[in-house]
């Protein structure tokens, strides 16, 4: 990168970006006021307790983000990309990919993991004693 043309101009060149980028930027959607995660999960302990995954923003954002509690989920990547961010606890994951290849995560409190849309199954297994674990 250092001795590309991009670094010395501090531009990049045309071919080097999409010119229909895979995402579009949103300029009109009003967004949600900020607010702390950790509190926004105390409010829907009681939903989240039932093992049941729940939206944080309303379904017209582009992206979903979603809070997925303790006990066994699977998760269908194959409509885009999926970034998981294990908030507390430990869970073990098993991916599956789409040329069928299998591997397996153990995930901490904090460790993240980017699942590629080729990577078609996901499943967690949460295996901690903690009553609230996402």
């Amino acid at each position: 990168f250092f001795q590309s043309e991009e670094y010395f101009t501090g531009l990049p060149k045309s071919d080097s970006y999409p010119e229909i980028p895979p995402t579009q930027n949103d300029d009109k959607i009003k967004l949600s006021d900020p607010f702390l995660l950790k509190e926004w999960i105390d409010e829907h302990e009681k939903e989240l307790s039932n093992g049941s995954s729940i939206s944080i923003f309303p379904d017209e954002y582009q992206t979903r983000v979603y809070i997925i509690p303790k006990g066994e989920h699977l998760i269908d990547c194959a409509h885009g990309d999926i970034w998981l961010w294990q908030y507390k606890g430990h869970a073990k994951a098993n991916i599956t990919t789409d040329t069928k290849e299998e591997s397996t995560l153990d995930l901490e409190k904090m460790d993240s993991v980017y699942l590629h849309v080729h990577w078609t199954k996901f499943e967690s297994k949460s295996n901690t004693n903690e009553s609230n674990q996402y």
